[in-house]
């Protein structure tokens, strides 16, 4: 593997680590964020077991690629207070691209849904927040965390969009192709954010 993805895969288990150590589990949407960090935990792992033995793993991702956003999706509607049925029927839907269209492949379509709906909800409920003027909202931690993964979701959104012509692969800067580079800023920027959110998350219940 290369640099770049070694030190991405340092950083999610660092965070995984911080999550595992940190987290209140008492608290619906810390518990819903760490079952997302053991899912990145995961994938990572078996990314790396996929690299040594050259086994084909992409199944595995379309199905992570799905939970990861039912987890997410869940944890934006509990902060938001708003009903969950949606992300029900969300997740049999990503699940149901990930059995049927995936064809052994990974399925890009699970994620560019999945993102999409994911910033719908989030900028509706936070536009239902402004308009209520309940400005002390966007000062929470609970903001940090619902926030953390958006420019994560635009970033690896454009760049699959990209990859169907090849500008992706495209070298930019020392060596790394452009999806390289905006993996590797759009992965630091969310897991920090995360990071940020556990630890003013631990010094407020401590």
């Amino acid at each position: 593997m290369s640099d770049y993805i070694n030190l991405i895969v340092i950083i999610v288990v660092i965070t995984f680590l911080f999550g595992l150590f940190y987290l209140n589990k008492q608290n619906s949407e810390s518990k819903l964020l760490f079952y997302i960090l053991s899912i990145y935990f995961t994938t990572e792992i078996v990314t790396i077991f996929s690299t040594i033995y050259d086994y084909n793993f992409r199944f595995f991702y379309n199905v992570s690629v799905a939970f990861q956003f039912f987890l997410w999706l869940a944890l934006l509607l509990n902060v938001f207070k708003k009903q969950k049925r949606f992300v029900i029927l969300t997740f049999t839907v990503l699940i149901t691209i990930s059995f049927i269209i995936s064809d052994g492949g990974f399925n890009k379509t699970n994620f560019l849904i999945g993102s999409f709906l994911y910033l719908i909800i989030y900028i509706y409920c936070a536009f239902q927040l402004l308009k209520s003027e309940a400005i002390a909202f966007f000062q929470s931690n609970q903001f940090i965390l619902i926030s953390s993964p958006i420019l994560f979701f635009l970033g690896l959104s454009f760049m699959f969009a990209f990859k169907f012509n090849g500008i992706a692969t495209t070298a930019v800067f020392l060596d790394l192709e452009l999806y390289q580079l905006v993996n590797y800023f759009v992965n630091i920027i969310f897991y920090s954010l995360i990071n940020i959110y556990i630890f003013k998350e631990r010094k407020l219940n401590a």
